[in-house]
């Protein structure tokens, strides 16, 4: 007998226990609301401000840069200083300008030799021309030799001018 009690008290605890299984279909709980502290209105003036996005730019600018190249030989302001317009800002290392210019001075005189020698010929190929001397290919051969001197100087004074202006260009 006791063995049959066993088993109906089992069937009571396990029916028991399966007859409070919680519905699924039930919503959960809400959880309880938070607490929050309440302060007092406070009246007072604000002032009135915008905010906006945007860009901005300057209404005077200016554009550094250096009419020739070279090294910066010298720093000629301070950072942040106020400069006039035509003022230098910099110097950069004359030298190299200062060879080419005196190589330039050193071609004008070659060419104006050259010319010279060329004016010194045509003169008395052109009477000797007039005599018979000599062919009139001769003398038109020096006229065009006296031209031709007279353009090449003109080019290395040319290129004397620009030496010059690339020198001064260095400040």
């Amino acid at each position: 007998m006791p063995r049959l009690l066993v088993m109906c008290l089992a069937f009571c605890v396990a029916s028991g226990l399966l007859g409070c299984k919680r519905d699924a279909s039930a919503p959960p709980a809400a959880p309880p609301p938070p607490e929050v502290t309440v302060a007092p209105g406070v009246l007072r003036d604000l002032p009135w401000t915008m905010q906006f996005t945007g860009t901005t730019r300057a209404v005077e600018s200016v554009e550094v840069r250096a009419r020739v190249r070279g090294f910066i030989a010298k720093k000629l302001v301070t950072g942040g200083a106020r400069v006039q317009a035509g003022q230098p800002l910099f110097e950069i290392d004359p030298r190299e300008y200062q060879a080419t210019a005196s190589q330039m001075e050193a071609d004008v005189a070659a060419k104006a030799a050259v010319l010279r020698v060329a004016e010194v010929t045509l003169e008395p190929m052109i009477e000797a021309a007039k005599q018979n001397a000599v062919s009139k290919l001769e003398a038109d051969r020096a006229q065009a030799d006296r031209d031709a001197a007279a353009a090449q100087v003109q080019l290395s004074q040319a290129k004397l001018t620009q030496a010059k202006l690339d020198l001064e260009w260095t400040k």
